[in-house]
């Protein structure tokens, strides 16, 4: 148990140690006056101007020098994945190895002893920066770009000391050691490194040196290699643990309300306990049941089957009492590992409080509370609760609960004993002596539960930002390393009973440990995304690791920052998918995906951070300086005084005139935090735990929360809550003066980010601090009064915090949006999808890169009107599309709906072309042992292949490789390879030869190169030989496919403008201006008045107007800027219209044409969607093995495929023969041989002969073996399908056209309709005959 001890602060600690002081100012006119300024750690001679505040105009623009402050101090958009990885690896990891590394095996001899075999993990090793191991045992470093190259996983060795101990034990368990051997060292994992961080080789390189790397300096890191593949694990979203949730089940629940607990001390390393209180569902109170009702006995609770009675006889007054006591017991418990309910009093008596006044004061309420004291009548009353006496019957009662099968009491009272040390509340503690403590959070919960349930509180929402917890990749890695590492103890158990069952010794590093099992299980969880132990059937989540998105750089970084809620994406909620108000700066309200994924994955906002996890002690120390009432000295003031809590667990309480003191406190000392101090007291803490030193602080990622409502002050120092920083306002001024952006400013000074925090400047909120805090917009909204909405009288808010920048709020692609306050809102979820799929520059050493696929524009520009974002993330280093001249009008036609006109002669010169990359891989497998089978890159040579293809292999050297720079058509080799034949293929071949005739050798198993049919020329851009990790030679080859654009490319413009290329017109056929100007791009009018893109038309005069002045305009949201007015003035100052419109003449007549044209740059991105990926025809090709129809896939050059639209659009047209052709002559067409006597298939003997008659046929339903036959022509798939019915004993009869009878048999009386007799319309004639029986066949 942990002990803590209240300690009350000395009078002169006990006095708040305030930020604010007052200085003096010289006296002017006679008058001497105070300003309030801050002075945390200044220098005396900094006076003066510098400590007046920022005026607001010059704010504006200064605000954004504290925002590069962030970025430049690796505060990156990659910063909380890489610091939850290097937490993992430094301390989550070596704790799960050495808590789950431990085994032990009874060999029992007889009933006096018995053998005690035990493994355990002591010490834990990684190698601190990645190496690789070659085939021949040499050692040398390995770098990211070598692992992407030779499909390589870039992972660090993880090794331990495994202690092997064999004691002898006797019947009274005491234990003597026989055997103990240590193995230093033992390799047990590969622990997957993620690029950039503390065990990566490229952490803490400079620029220059990460380009010699053939790295770039740009590439964010936070991700792995995975052979070869770059893999991302997503940040998933789980409720948060170790917190009170109150909640209403649904209508058909048998409880009213609830109250959930899930409880760890780490749910990264320890298991999770989840406990619930429940209230039954009959609201009746025991008056009201006595006085009106009883129950019945086939009653579903209190309130069925009723009906009045008479209860005045004491008899029938105790049996209702009973009934009613047993029909509501109260208060019920329900804990994750026992089968049945508990009743509350019972487990408050396991928990030592035998008397009910002692259960009583656990519930903080007084004796006048009447409604709180009707609502525990029943939980005091419980018939069952009252037998039990004593916590050992209490025990007994839950322990025979929990245990199946019936045995000794004293191993039941054990049972029960765990169950309530280990199971309830372990987050308390799981020593028996933590049992009054967990009896008073116990008590807590019931009093919030209640409290709910008679509607004074509400109850807690799902979706609150609070009630979430985003677990990063460490987090994640943590939860998959302890299954692995559970896994492989679970395997060297089960090695140690074979090998003792078999009475053979074995060797711990040879027979036990499997060395790979934990790297085939972390490897196959990276590779799948399927996360979880897939061999011990526990449940997988789907997903988790996905490959990271390379198109350009800003898909890269929303791939980085995404998270995933763990919703079924089948079920129809709306709830979970709802922007939720208190995700505000935390998640970005535009980066979401369409479809069934909208809401359930999502972005962070660009300042937005995870938390990691924090230790509990330093906050300890911090509140015994300041001084409280421990709960272990004083649990009665809990019900009087105000609760101090960490994460949900109370340490102590405060009187209330003491709250705002303790409470700026805190706030001082997370101020005060200094990550080297940190440091060196959690050195010194290690040597000597009892060590206090004078230094205090705690990180600024812990919360501070003061409820005043509840009386609470509630401190979360859990992983994954979101936070982001603000500014601090006090006296509604701002914190921040002007000395700190002189100093910021100042390139000799190393102040910086971490500065402004430990000077009180900025702090971090989470959502559940930012509820309690008065946040301002901007900091002009300090300075303003405010009305109320009656508008009769006036107040002043008081702020506590200011808002960095309102931009802050959006997410990586939605920050790239060029004044999106002016569009509609699904027009910049459209483009932040859109924005993933523009090709672009994604990293500058795209060409030593080996990526599967990539785009590269040959031409990016810079945007003429952009964010100050971009500049932040780096996107305007690598731009994802050009400054298109946009012209807006109808034209031609082909420009309807959401198709565009390019010009011709621009695409001509270079406009939007790019270049595709694909990379195909080859590797020459040796099969040691049979050297027969190896293969070979080479040029196939005639005589040694046995079908060889001369005119094909004019392009490979005699390596088999293609030289760089040459062109590459369809069907031709791209890599040459041979594969020997084995001896039993040749043995056969020579047995089956006739003589002087040469034997091949080889077989070809070149691989062949596959275009599109509409594709360019296709060249070889590079070429690289070298060996994969199992040894064996591999070859890359990387080739590239010019791409222009054509009619059916996609184009999108920044506003959720996309369009189709509809036609491209040379620029003699296009309009121009009176300058000449010819636009690249013809709009559609109707493109904008239903999708309101005001932004779209902002962005076209802005950028003219940045054009014309030659410079580069800044179109962040919510800023102050230039209004249109004044945009207009200007354009009409420089001799342009005011609203952005020319006049524009025809380019075929040369005519002035009749209306002006709203005209100007804007600009446009090329998406990756292109008319050559999706062409797709298919004359003759494969077919599937199993139902012998065209396969389905471009790839595998399968069919379109003929659904039940287009047959029924084929049926309604009456192309009744077009039908049969698409879906039979050219599909699955097939002939089989039918009885003409029972209808049945018939089995082939032998092949038909030159006539195609069929002969030797066999009908195994007749019997016969040569019996009448016709052939059928039917689909393969209606073949298969009679057979599968057969299997299932139903007889299909197969009846072939030439062969009708002429009669159809009907009733049982076999009556005969004589088609002949049936006159002009024999149909309708035998259909009448039909109706008038009363059965047909």
């Amino acid at each position: 148990m942990r002990k803590r001890r209240g300690k009350v602060a000395k009078s002169k600690s006990n006095k708040a140690t305030t930020t604010t002081t007052q200085k003096a100012k010289p006296p002017e006119d006679g008058k001497q006056t105070t300003v309030p300024c801050t002075r945390v750690k200044t220098e005396p001679e900094e006076v003066g101007i510098d400590d007046d505040p920022v005026p607001v105009d010059e704010l504006r623009e200064s605000v954004w020098n504290v925002v590069d402050s962030y970025f430049a101090e690796n505060r990156g958009l990659q910063s909380q994945a890489i610091a939850s990885f290097n937490r993992f690896v430094k301390e989550t990891l070596p704790h799960i190895v050495v808590k789950c590394g431990q085994v032990s095996v009874e060999d029992r001899h007889s009933a006096m002893s018995k053998t005690i075999h035990r493994v355990e993990f002591t010490q834990v090793y990684l190698e601190r920066k990645v190496i690789q191991h070659s085939a021949d045992g040499r050692i040398f470093p390995l770098f990211p770009h070598e692992a992407r190259t030779r499909n390589l996983t870039y992972s660090s060795q993880l090794s331990v000391d495994i202690r092997h101990t064999i004691n002898n034990a006797d019947c009274a368990g005491y234990e003597t050691l026989v055997k103990e051997t240590v193995h230093p060292k033992i390799p047990i994992a590969d622990v997957p490194i993620m690029v950039k961080s503390e065990f990566c080789r490229l952490h803490g390189l400079s620029e220059r040196e990460l380009a010699s790397y053939l790295e770039d300096p740009n590439d964010p890191g936070g991700y792995f290699i995975i052979n070869g593949k770059e893999k991302v694990v997503v940040t998933q979203e789980q409720p948060a643990k170790n917190k009170l949730f109150l909640f209403k089940p649904m209508c058909d629940s048998k409880y009213q309300f609830e109250c959930e607990i899930r409880s760890t001390v780490d749910s990264n390393t320890e298991k999770v306990s989840a406990l619930w209180i429940h209230i039954p569902g009959n609201p009746k109170s025991y008056h009201t049941f006595k006085d009106s009702y009883k129950l019945g006995k086939n009653s579903r609770g209190v309130g069925g089957n009723i009906k009045r009675t008479n209860i005045h006889n004491e008899a029938v007054r105790k049996k209702v009492t009973k009934q009613y006591l047993n029909a509501r017991p109260g208060f019920v418990v329900t804990i994750a590992t026992v089968r049945n309910t508990i009743p509350l009093l019972i487990l408050f008596k396991a928990l030592g409080f035998e008397d009910d006044d002692d259960v009583w004061a656990t519930f903080l309420v007084g004796v006048s509370d009447f409604d709180f004291i009707e609502a525990l009548r029943s939980t005091m009353e419980n018939l069952e609760a009252k037998a039990i006496k004593n916590e050992e019957d209490a025990l007994y009662y839950i322990g025979s609960k929990s245990i199946k099968e019936t045995g000794d009491r004293d191993v039941i009272i054990s049972h029960g004993e765990s169950v309530v040390c280990n199971e309830v509340l372990p987050a308390l503690g799981f020593e028996k002596m933590c049992g009054r403590i967990k009896g008073h959070h116990l008590g807590y919960m019931v009093n919030r539960l209640v409290f709910a349930y008679l509607g004074r509180i509400p109850c807690d929402d799902r979706d609150h930002l609070k009630n979430k917890r985003f677990d990063l990749a460490g987090a994640m890695l943590a939860n998959l390393f302890k299954a692995q590492i559970k896994a492989l103890m679970y395997e060297a158990r089960q090695a140690i009973l074979r090998r003792l069952d078999g009475g053979n010794n074995y060797d711990v590093e040879k027979n036990i440990i499997r060395q790979k099992l934990v790297s085939r299980g972390v490897i196959y969880a990276m590779t799948s995304g399927n996360w979880g132990d897939r061999r011990r059937g526990s449940s997988c989540r789907v997903g988790v690791a996905q490959l990271l998105n390379r198109l350009n750089g800003t898909a890269t970084l929303s791939y980085l920052r995404r998270i995933n809620s763990p919703v079924n994406r089948l079920v129809r909620m709306t709830a979970p998918r709802q922007l939720h108000t208190t995700a505000f700066g935390y998640l970005c309200p535009a980066d979401t995906p369409e479809g069934e994924t909208v809401g359930l994955l999502k972005s962070l906002s660009v300042m937005a951070e995870v938390s990691t996890d924090y230790q509990k002690g330093p906050i300890v120390e911090c509140l015994e300086a300041i001084g409280y009432d421990s709960i272990e000295e004083h649990p009665e003031k809990l019900a009087t005084e105000t609760k101090i809590m960490i994460d949900a667990e109370i340490m102590g309480t405060c009187s209330f005139d003491r709250v705002p003191i303790i409470v700026e406190r805190l706030k001082q000392y997370r101020r005060e935090f200094d990550e080297l101090k940190e440091a060196e007291r959690r050195t010194k803490r290690f040597e000597d735990p009892f060590y206090l030193g004078t230094y205090r602080g705690f990180s600024n990622e812990v919360s501070i929360v003061y409820d005043s409502e509840c009386k609470e002050i509630r401190i979360r120092t859990d992983a994954g809550r979101g936070f982001r920083p603000v500014f601090v306002v006090k006296n509604n001024e701002l914190v921040l003066r002007r000395k700190h952006l002189k100093r910021l400013l100042d390139k000799q000074d190393s102040y910086g980010w971490r500065n402004l925090i430990q000077d009180g400047v900025i702090e971090f909120l989470d959502a559940a601090e930012s509820e309690t805090a008065m946040i301002a917009m901007f900091p002009e909204d300090l300075k303003d009064d405010r009305k109320d909405f009656l508008k009769t009288t006036t107040y002043r808010i008081t702020y506590s915090h200011c808002e960095i920048h309102p931009s802050m709020i959006l997410g990586v692609c939605a920050s790239l949006i060029p004044y999106p306050d002016h569009n509609q809102s699904p027009r910049n979820t459209y483009q932040s999808g859109m924005a993933k799929q523009a090709v672009g520059v994604y990293l500058t050493n795209f060409q030593c890169r080996c990526d599967t696929e990539s785009h590269i524009l040959h031409y990016p520009q810079r945007p003429l009107v952009t964010t100050k974002t971009a500049k932040l993330i780096n996107s305007d280093d690598n731009p994802t599309g050009i400054n298109t001249i946009t012209a807006i009008c109808c034209y031609t036609g082909y420009n309807q709906e959401d198709s565009v006109i390019i010009n011709k002669s621009a695409v001509e010169r270079g406009f939007f072309r790019s270049s595709f990359y694909k990379v195909k891989t080859e590797e020459a497998k040796i099969y040691r042992g049979r050297g027969d089978m190896d293969e070979t890159f080479e040029k196939p040579r005639r005589g040694e292949v046995s079908i060889f293809r001369h005119t094909y292999f004019a392009n490979l050297d005699d390596d088999g490789l293609p030289a760089a720079g040459i062109p590459m058509e369809d069907g031709e080799p791209l890599i040459g390879k041979t594969q020997c034949i084995n001896l039993e293929t040749r043995n056969q071949i020579l047995s089956s030869s006739c003589g002087g005739r040469s034997m091949p050798t080889k077989t070809d198993v070149s691989l062949l190169h596959r275009s599109s049919l509409a594709s360019l020329p296709s060249y070889i851009d590079s070429v690289i030989l070298t060996n994969n990790s199992d040894g064996y030679r591999m070859v890359r080859v990387k080739i590239r496919c010019p791409r222009v654009p054509q009619i059916g490319d996609k184009f999108a413009s920044r506003h959720g403008q996309k369009g189709v290329m509809g036609m491209d017109f040379s620029e003699t056929d296009l309009p121009f201006t009176k300058d000449g100007i010819v636009p690249d791009l013809i709009l559609n009018p109707h493109a904008i008045p239903s999708r309101m893109t005001i932004g779209h038309l902002l962005e076209t005069v802005e950028s003219k107007r940045a054009a014309l002045k030659g410079i580069v305009s800044d179109g962040t949201c919510f800023t102050r800027r230039l209004s249109p007015e004044e945009i207009g003035k200007q354009l009409q100052e420089l001799g342009y219209h005011k609203h952005g419109n020319e006049v524009l003449y025809d380019g075929p007549t040369g005519r002035k044409m009749m209306f002006q044209v709203f005209i100007g740059p804007v600009f446009y991105q090329r998406l990756k969607h292109m008319t050559e990926d999706k062409l797709h025809i298919r004359c003759r090709g494969p077919i599937t093995e199993l139902c012998k129809q065209p396969c389905a896939g471009l790839q595998r050059e399968g069919g379109l495929r003929f659904g039940e639209m287009e047959r029924d659009s084929t049926i309604s047209h009456g192309a009744a023969a077009f039908l049969r052709e698409r879906l039979f002559i050219v599909s699955d067409f097939h002939t089989v041989p039918v009885c003409k006597d029972c209808g049945q298939f018939l089995t082939r003997k032998s092949a038909r002969s030159q006539d195609d008659s069929v002969v030797h046929l066999k009908c195994r339903f007749c019997k016969r073996t040569s019996p009448g036959a016709s052939t059928v022509a039917i689909p393969y798939a209606c073949k298969l399908f009679f057979q599968e019915l057969m299997s299932m004993n139903i007889r299909v009869m197969i009846e072939p056209e030439g062969d009708l009878k002429e009669s159809i048999m009907i009733d049982k009386n076999v009556e005969k309709i004589d088609i002949n007799s049936c006159g002009e319309d024999p149909v309708s004639n035998i259909i009448d005959k039909i109706n008038s029986s009363a059965a047909y066949y």
